[in-house]
């Protein structure tokens, strides 16, 4: 299915149909961000943009319930980072 028919779709639903789309969609971006987590272990340098847009490299220092806990050596600042912003190549980034 593509992006249009998807999008024409949801135009046509009920606030009902829109709230059960809403829980669906939560679960599928949990599910992806455990798999993301999990494939990160502790000492692992990983990759990840900070608020101004700057590349910072780190290394995974602990892996939190729903955040994972990095140390950027360079500044030794640590900071709480979402899975889904986390990468383990500066290439993909």
């Amino acid at each position: 299915m593509n992006t249009d028919k998807i999008i024409e779709t949801i135009y046509k639903m009920s606030e009902n149909e829109l709230d059960n789309l809403k829980s669906h969609i939560r679960c599928r971006r949990d599910s992806l961000a455990q798999q993301t987590k999990m494939s990160f272990k502790p000492g692992e340098t990983c990759f990840f943009r900070g608020r101004r847009g700057m590349l910072l490299e780190g290394k995974v220092e602990r892996i939190k319930q729903k955040y994972i806990l990095v140390n950027i050596p360079k500044t030794g600042m640590r900071w709480n980072v979402h899975p889904s912003f986390l990468k383990k190549k500066a290439t993909e980034v």
